[in-house]
């Protein structure tokens, strides 16, 4: 049992707010597909899956928006969506350092190609790490660990992420300060536009407030 925020329902496709340190799915029991078989409504359409499936992941640290489907059209209709890059998606996340005001991200992740579109919406002076910074992440590409990966790479840890941190001076104990905050596309079944957007945890905010007020 674990307390899922649903952010939109139907018969077709269920879409609910993951909170971190839980998997989306897998073999092992504690995942979100597990606990929406007690608490998603039966779907009463043609092709009804016997419990919601999840069309994407997001890391296990990761929180926020994940699409689930509830019957095998939209499933089937969805992981093709995916694969044609039609779902955009967009993650709010606190990193270490100053990165520049915008920017493109072009570099492959495990050979493969890979483009990180982010926007700093704000900076934070910190007296331990030198700035901390509010981005807006748009993946254009799907590779597992992109984002992390990639601000790694540029100088700009996501805030608590153990996996990457290496030599890097990090925040530990207070999960992954990382967020999928924005999902896009089309209805599976009606061909509806769909945009759910959800605020970032207000741990976030309050992380740059407490490092600006520790630095003055």
């Amino acid at each position: 049992k674990i307390d899922l925020d649903i952010v939109y329902e139907d018969d077709y496709i269920i879409v609910v707010n993951k909170p971190g340190g839980i998997a989306v799915n897998g073999s092992r029991d504690k995942t979100v597909e597990n606990a929406l078989q007690q608490v998603a409504q039966k779907s009463q359409a043609e092709g009804a899956l016997p419990f919601p499936v999840a069309t994407h992941r997001l890391d296990v640290p990761t929180k926020g928006l994940v699409l689930l489907a509830k019957t095998k059209r939209s499933l089937i209709r969805l992981n093709k969506a995916f694969q044609a890059g039609k779902v955009s998606k967009a993650y709010i996340a606190v990193v270490h350092g100053k990165p520049p005001a915008s920017g493109r991200i072009d570099q492959p992740v495990n050979d493969k190609e890979a483009i990180t579109d982010f926007e700093r919406l704000e900076v934070a002076p910190s007296r331990v790490f030198g700035h901390l910074s509010l981005l807006r992440l748009t993946p254009i590409t799907g590779r597992t660990h992109q984002l992390r990966i990639h601000l790694k790479e540029k100088g700009h840890l996501v805030v608590g992420d153990r996996t990457y941190a290496e030599r890097t001076q990090t925040i530990l104990g207070k999960g992954l300060f990382l967020c999928s905050c924005m999902l896009a596309f089309e209805h599976p079944e009606n061909g509806e536009k769909i945009r759910l957007e959800i605020e970032p945890p207000t741990r976030f905010n309050r992380l740059l407030e407490r490092e600006a007020k520790r630095f003055e």
